[in-house]
């Protein structure tokens, strides 16, 4: 799959009603929340991408004692993750 979205980090910029998120590499409005309360989520899609890309690249498969599958997911992946979520929430 190739990656046909304006590139990121989208940054959030905020008025008391709106939201605009802006790329950051490349400058350009990517998009416009009409509620204030939308635009972190929004802004955070990119990174959330990426997050959950590199979960389904780097996890392995595992299986354990109980039979019962189960999934390794590198730290790095993990706290890239973490990460999307909190800019996701605004944190």
């Amino acid at each position: 799959m190739s990656n046909t979205y304006t590139p990121g980090p989208w940054n959030a910029s905020k008025n008391k009603y709106q939201g605009l998120v802006i790329s950051e590499a490349t400058g350009a409005n990517v998009a416009v929340t009409y509620d204030v309360k939308d635009v972190d989520l929004v802004a955070a899609s990119c990174d959330l991408f990426d997050a959950a890309q590199a979960i389904e690249n780097e996890a392995e498969e595992c299986i354990d004692f109980d039979g019962f599958t189960a999934m390794l997911v590198p730290m790095d992946a993990y706290h890239k993750l973490i990460d999307a979520f909190n800019k996701a929430k605004g944190l």
